[in-house]
């Protein structure tokens, strides 16, 4: 287990802010998460999280929107997708 990169925790917390009735939710899980398994698929990349089971469980349905990024040598730039598991970030 690590803790998020800076990319990670910037995507959550922009998640976050885009679902402003489960932002403080998310943001308490953001908090306690943990990286338990990372694939970089080369055309990007998946980071599977643990939240502590004392964290708020979300109500908002799985896939979240996440957030776009311009990415140098990426001509379309990158989006990313946040997956909620039984309300939980994944």
């Amino acid at each position: 287990m690590r803790l998020l990169w800076p990319i990670e925790r910037e995507v959550l917390e922009i998640t976050a802010a885009e679902y402003p009735a489960s932002s403080e939710g998310i943001r308490r899980q953001i908090d306690t998460a943990r990286v338990i398994g990372f694939e970089n698929s080369g055309a990007g990349f998946f980071s599977n999280l643990a939240v502590a089971d004392d964290a708020p469980v979300l109500s908002e349905t799985s896939p979240l929107s996440g957030a776009y990024g311009s990415v140098l040598g990426i001509e379309h730039g990158m989006g990313f997708i946040v997956f909620l598991k039984d309300g939980r970030l994944q």
